[in-house]
């Protein structure tokens, strides 16, 4: 049974946690990545130990394939839009992975609540981890087209549903939230 952490996602709404240490680069004046006590992440650009521009990578669940994948949304990369959700999640390696020896993936997914599936638009395959470092290869490339896949057929299906759950609240009770970029319904 994997672990989830999305119960995390909603902690973060009331309690910011911040970071608590710097597990890559120069984080006083740099690029770098600074791990939360969540485990979750920020990767960006850093001035006077401040971040100055990049991205909060949330952990949703570190138990993917035996511990050996990681599982992360990007923060404010959820779009509600109609019937649908628009987000951008990663999977983070331990060992490179694939044909291309990727460290991680980002995937650009859309979600469908009302039938439970999604289907991804596009997957990136990064050279290093954390979705840093050149990319080595795009789906858009490839001219590839993915089917939908129900919850059930799918290892994040779970995952999926529960952010679902956070949106549908989140059209009832509209309240400030780190996962929601954009919402038009």
């Amino acid at each position: 049974m994997k672990k989830l952490i999305l119960p995390t996602i909603l902690c973060l709404f009331s309690s910011p946690s911040w970071p608590q240490e710097c597990i890559q680069g120069d984080c006083d004046n740099g690029e770098g990545i600074y791990k939360r006590e969540d485990g979750s992440k920020y990767i960006g650009n850093f001035i006077n130990g401040e971040l100055e521009d990049g991205s909060l990578w949330l952990l949703l669940s570190d138990e993917f394939h035996d511990g050996n994948e990681s599982f992360y949304l990007k923060a404010n990369s959820v779009e509600i839009s109609g019937d649908y959700l628009y987000a951008v999640d990663l999977s983070d390696y331990k060992e490179n992975i694939g044909p291309f020896n990727a460290k991680s993936v980002t995937n650009h997914v859309q979600i469908e609540c009302s039938q439970s599936r999604a289907k991804p638009l596009n997957i990136l395959a990064h050279k290093l981890s954390m979705a840093q470092g050149e990319i080595l290869s795009s789906t858009r490339e490839l001219d590839l087209e993915f089917d939908w896949t129900s919850f059930d057929e799918n290892e994040r299906g779970e995952l999926y549903g529960g952010i679902c759950g956070i949106a549908d609240d989140y059209k009832t009770d509209p309240k400030p939230n780190v996962i929601f970029k954009e919402v038009n319904f």
